[in-house]
């Protein structure tokens, strides 16, 4: 008798989760051109260092990072220009003409232009003529700056601008002037802590071969580009290319009160990168994020906040998948009245009808309730939904929803640690926006704290993800709880842990769409006092962990925000996105596409029993199909036959009963015993069963075939033995 040891089959099984490529470093702070914000409320663009605001005056904001509690603007307006005493600046009403890289103010004859490199701005002033009297060339500029500099006085020297705490934030270049000969005349720059003042002595202004260019530089001092939240999401085309594209959206961090977005489009693994879109301001702060797949849209949502001072407003921004344009796709504003927010959104898109759902947190006083927004192109505005999907909490709410409807439903949860109790709750949204059940109770603990929750799945199953932390002494943990909602209420909830002992941070949960039973769940876990190292993870849906992603470069940096998207692909090769930013000196962004096998159930013979003769089959061969049809091919004579199912293995000879030769292989104790269902004319014998729910049966159990046969004592017969691995 020869026996596959469970080893074995346990070896095949991981071989089925290949490794991916390298991961790609995304240009997380790539310059941003020149543009009008959507809502016509200035005119903004950034380099990789700072970010800037062209209209009116010229405002320069290096980037701080989360360490800066403000941002720590420049700006400069014009106050006069003299050539030999004679002003160059005509009228005070001034053109302006932008370009993707260059913004220009023309003051009469004069240009006062701002050139944007990638790591600094160029300030020129050009001044095409003579203004025909004798004396110096002077340029004077209001500055308006919460930094500090020492007055200087008629130097040729670059002024550099502090913080309070004396951290160099940014440099205002010395000036010179280039004539129309090449040659270069050092200016002197004054300061006396308001004013600026580039002046060029009259006996230089004499020498010059007109037109001239005035040209100071500004740079940011030790620029910190750290990234902030994260989301990222897939679609298939739904035509006939099957390509997958990827949306990966995040916030770039100027100071802790001062977010601004980006979006990116890839292809599958992260190539050919293009920025779509951004909303930079200096008005407000974006801090959190989400993107979904709208699919037979073949378009990505990106939903961010506007948070304003007296106020949060929602944006919602759809760009096709496939157009590497920037800013062409449509825009939409769920604007708040004053003193009402609207935060912490999530969203929800769908696999057919383009609708999108936004669940957030509603604030208006010192209550606040999950609240949702219902969009769909063929919508004149964004619809509220009619009534609040969560009861009022003192205690501010950050809602979670699955990415993909399923039987016209999303599923949206949240956590409420109002009163003494710590609760999980959830209800469904249909695509009408109304909900087809009451709030529901997932869980409730008085002695765990549940946060950071996320969502997702399909076909009337979720999984949730969340940290417990303890309200007294104890250790955080990291869980994930199974929901089964085939109707307007849960009828199965099964709570597992993943890890705990900790400090956890819950990133996202993504779910596998075409085999429709695992999650991949992607989080932080601290390592050390600075360090954070980031976990990707394949779960079952008994909440088991079947799959460990680790390479070096998930394991070696200081891992922030981080996010994780499945598409699957018309020819089965299934594959993940992870996002990920990190805090190493170059504060990096990267995607990382892995591969994913969706065969996930593997079964291997172990042993023949007296009766070998006819074949046999299993399916199915993708995970969660969860109706298993074992068939006994080409049965001689189609004798009646029954299946027994155990999960515990066993080696019982049957010659001691009437069955000389036959062995029966699996545990009888424990064993199920399923008749044939029927015989088709082939003369296959079918059964087909349900898995039963239990996590015994969540990797191994073992099936042995029984046929009837008169001819011996028993009657019967034992066929092959197999042994099934399911995760």
């Amino acid at each position: 008798m020869r026996l596959v040891s469970t080893v074995s089959a346990l070896a095949l099984f991981s071989s089925l989760s290949a490794q991916a490529p390298d991961p790609v470093p995304l240009d997380a702070w790539a310059p941003i051109p020149i543009h009008t914000a959507r809502d016509g409320h200035g005119v903004y663009a950034a380099g990789r260092t700072y970010k800037v605001r062209l209209d009116g005056r010229f405002r320069f904001a290096p980037a701080l990072g989360s360490s800066r509690p403000h941002n720590l603007p420049f700006e400069w307006e014009t106050e006069a220009l003299t050539l030999g005493g004679i002003s160059l600046l005509g009228p005070r009403v001034v053109e302006r003409k932008a370009s993707e890289w260059r913004y220009e103010y023309a003051h009469g004859s004069v240009i006062e232009a701002y050139d944007l490199a990638p790591q600094s701005v160029e300030q020129t002033f050009s001044i095409p003529r003579s203004s025909g009297a004798a004396g110096p060339l002077v340029v004077r500029g209001v500055v308006t700056t919460p930094l500090h500099a020492e007055p200087i006085e008629r130097e040729h020297r670059s002024i550099s601008f502090v913080a309070d705490d004396g951290a160099r934030i940014l440099e205002y270049g010395a000036a010179t002037v280039i004539d129309a000969d090449g040659l270069a005349f050092p200016m002197q720059t004054s300061f006396d802590g308001v004013t600026i003042e580039l002046r060029l002595s009259a006996e230089d202004v004499a020498r010059l071969a007109f037109p001239i260019v005035v040209d100071p530089t500004l740079i940011a001092n030790n620029p910190t580009t750290e990234i902030g939240e994260s989301s990222t999401a897939m679609i298939r085309d739904t035509g006939a290319t099957g390509l997958r594209p990827v949306a990966s959206f995040y916030t770039r961090i100027f100071s802790a009160t001062d977010h601004d977005n980006a979006a990116w489009l890839t292809e599958t693994g992260f190539g050919a990168p293009r920025l779509v879109n951004s909303d930079l301001s200096f008005d407000y702060s974006t801090e959190k994020v989400a993107v979904a797949g709208l699919h037979s849209e073949n378009s990505f949502a990106f939903v961010s906040e506007q948070r304003h001072s007296n106020r949060t407003d929602l944006e919602i921004y759809v760009h096709d998948a496939f157009d590497s344009s920037y800013g062409t796709g449509q825009s939409e504003l769920v604007s708040a009245s004053n003193g009402v927010h609207y935060r912490n959104p999530d969203a929800g898109g769908s696999p057919a009808g383009g609708t999108l759902m936004i669940v957030f947190d509603y604030s208006s006083g010192a209550t606040h309730e999950v609240r949702g927004v219902r969009w769909h192109s063929s919508l004149s505005a964004p619809q509220h939904l009619l009534h609040p999907v969560s009861n009022a909490t003192p205690g501010e709410v950050e809602p979670t929803i699955c990415q993909h409807r399923s039987n016209a439903d999303w599923v949206v949860a949240w956590p409420d640690d109002a009163g003494i109790l710590s609760r999980i709750y959830a209800r469904k949204i249909n695509i009408a926006g109304l909900f087809p059940g009451s709030i529901m109770t997932l869980a409730t603990s008085a002695t765990q704290i549940y946060h950071q929750l996320q969502i997702d799945g399909r076909d009337n199953r979720y999984m949730l993800s969340y940290v417990t932390s303890p309200t007294g002494i104890g250790v955080n943990a990291l869980k994930t709880m199974r929901v089964e909602w085939p109707g307007t209420s849960p009828n199965d909830i099964e709570e597992s842990t993943l890890h705990g002992g900790l400090l956890y941070t819950n990133r996202d949960i993504a779910f596998d769409y075409r085999g429709r039973s695992h999650w991949v769940c992607c989080y932080n876990a601290r390592n050390g006092v600075l360090h954070q190292d980031l976990f990707v993870q394949r779960v079952a849906r008994s909440g088991e962990v079947v799959h460990e992603i680790t390479t070096p470069t998930l394991t070696s940096l200081v891992n922030y925000p981080a996010s994780v998207s499945f598409a699957d692909h018309p020819s089965g090769e299934d594959s993940f996105s992870v996002n990920w930013a990190n805090t190493d000196s170059l504060h990096g962004y990267y995607g990382e596409v892995f591969p994913y096998d969706s065969a996930c159930y593997v079964h291997a013979e172990i042993g023949i029993g007296c009766d070998p003769t006819e074949s046999e089959t299993w399916s199915p061969s993708i995970a969660g199909i969860e109706r298993f049809t074992g068939t006994l091919h080409n049965h001689e004579g189609n004798p009646p036959s029954a299946l027994l199912l155990s999960p515990v293995p066993a080696t019982i000879p049957l010659a001691p009963v009437g069955a000389p030769g036959c062995w029966l292989l699996v545990e009888p104790s424990s064993a199920v015993t399923i008749p044939t269902a029927f015989i088709d004319s082939n003369g296959d014998q079918n059964v087909r069963f349900s898995l039963p729910d239990d996590p015994v049966f969540f990797g191994d159990f073992y099936t042995q075939w029984l046929l009837v046969r008169p001819d011996n004592p028993l009657g019967v017969v034992t066929h092959r033995a197999r042994f099934h691995q399911v995760r």
